[in-house]
Formats: structure tokens, sequence, C-alpha cells
């Protein structure tokens, strides 16, 4: 699975938030953002826990 659908599953289970799988975009849970899968390179944006990191506010999204 990649990271992206890693996140999004994540967000789900967490926030209650759904991920748009057609387009594969969701909204950040803290700054609102929308986040598309374009947005995210492979590890660019996981620290050094796995945690994954908004590209935008870059806020763990845990």
């Amino acid at each position: 699975m990649d990271n992206w659908s890693k996140i999004a599953h994540l967000l789900k289970l967490n926030y209650g938030l759904k991920a748009n799988w057609q387009d594969r975009w969701f909204y950040c849970p803290e700054c609102g953002e929308p986040i598309y899968e374009e947005d995210w390179a492979d590890l660019d944006f996981i620290d050094g826990n796995n945690n994954f990191i908004c590209p935008i506010c870059e806020s763990v999204i845990e």
C-alpha cells in the first residue's frame, strides 16, 4: 500500500475524515488544506518516528 493510501486510512480511523479516492486527495486535519497525492513524495514527509507530516503546515498526522 502506498503512503497516500496509508494516510487516507489513518485519517478515517483517527479523525473520521474521508478521502476523495477518485481524485486522490484529503483535507489535513490540522490546517484544513486539501492535500493531493502528488503533494506526497514517498519519504519526503515522514519524520524519524514514521509519522506522516502535512506538506503544507508541517503538522504531524497521527
